[in-house]
């Protein structure tokens, strides 16, 4: 159950003003906001994306790659991490509105003929229940997994599929619908259905469900850019001496999850078109969902403060995002109209704490 409007009024009152003395106030512009983390955070670049009143602000600040001297720009795309999990659940959201799936279609009866070694426990688990992380699926792959598919592949499907039939063939961890586990094999999971009903690859589906009829133009898979050039950011790994030792990483196999990670997040979108998803789901875009498919997304089941890729936080709609090389925080206010991103080619510990922080406190501002 969400807060009651006056609650959340008083806590953004509350936050606001205590950012007057500690962090972004109301004045703060993109800009301001972005040199500012980049002073704060010192990661190679950041990315800032604003919606308020109607209108987008954005700006970037630093460098795609540390030392390379070539600066960010504002069109640059950036890693989502697991902020592309609200992508997928918006995929399946809009198959179920097409009638190529079904709401209530199951985990058995989608994928019960292609995976024999089924447990059980897990036949009568829902997309929604997939997309809430309450399918009692573990969290990840195992590192045998990890290692087994990694490096350039060219068979996605087959293997998440390869994974997927392992990790469900051992009983749910927790009952299916009853506890919240934050599971990546969760969404590759969904993805797998989908791919199961369709007969046609996540990717695919995603380009042509989402990224083409919403103009996502600089959508993409995996880190963005090419192995030669400085033409895009780079996510930086990070040493023990975090703030001081991140160094670039080529994109390639080496700089992303495995490619049957897909659907849990390997996407990565300019700041402009990450922002239109989100104004998408702020004015319930009726060309994108109808009512009753933007309830799916924002409207958590009951006990829940998680769906469709968004956790729900003092009435905000939050998630972060990172594959370690890379940290992406997103997060809007349905009620007032308002959202931000924050976008690091690196993920060191004080971006994932500024980060978070910095988002939550620019909407209590306002």
């Amino acid at each position: 159950m969400l807060p009651c409007p006056l609650t959340r009024r008083l806590r953004r009152l509350l936050i606001g003003a205590t950012l007057l003395f500690s962090g972004p106030a109301m004045a703060d512009t993109a800009q301001t906001l972005a040199d500012r983390l980049l002073t704060q955070t010192r990661s190679p670049a950041v990315g800032v994306a604003l919606f308020a009143g109607g209108t987008t602000d954005i700006a970037v600040a630093g460098e795609r790659a540390r030392g390379s001297g070539v600066p960010v720009e504002i069109g640059d795309p950036w890693h989502l991490g697991s902020n592309g999990k609200a992508l997928t659940a918006l995929l399946v959201a809009r198959l179920t509105e097409l009638g190529r799936i079904g709401r209530d279609d199951t985990l058995g009866e989608t994928l019960g003929p292609v995976l024999p070694d089924l447990h059980p426990g897990y036949a009568t688990v829902t997309y929604d229940q997939l997309l809430a992380h309450r399918a009692g699926i573990r969290a990840n792959p195992g590192l045998r997994e990890l290692f087994r598919y990694s490096g350039a592949r060219d068979t996605p499907t087959r293997d998440r599929r390869e994974i997927i039939a392992r990790l469900l063939a051992k009983p749910p961890a927790s009952a299916p619908g009853e506890t919240f586990r934050y599971s990546n094999a969760g969404y590759m999971t969904a993805g797998l259905m989908l791919e199961t009903a369709t007969g046609q690859s996540w990717r695919d589906l995603m380009q042509a469900h989402v990224f083409a009829p919403m103009g996502l133009d600089s959508a993409g898979f995996g880190a963005p850019g090419s192995d030669g050039a400085f033409d895009a950011p780079r996510g930086h790994k990070s040493g023990v001496m975090a703030l001081f030792r991140v160094r670039p990483v080529p994109p390639g196999p080496s700089a992303d999850n495995i490619e049957a990670m897909g659907p849990a997040g390997r996407i990565h979108l300019s700041l402009a078109d990450h922002m239109a998803v989100l104004r998408a789901h702020l004015t319930r875009d009726t060309e994108v969902l109808s009512a009753q498919g933007w309830n799916r997304l924002h409207i958590p089941g009951p006990g829940a403060d998680y769906v469709g890729g968004w956790l729900i936080r003092d009435g905000v709609h939050l998630h972060n995002g990172s594959n370690t090389m890379w940290f992406n925080t997103a997060a809007m206010d349905l009620e007032t109209g308002r959202a931000i991103i924050l976008a690091f080619n690196a993920a060191t510990p004080k971006v994932q704490k500024l980060s978070q922080d910095s988002a939550m406190g620019w909407l209590g501002a306002q």
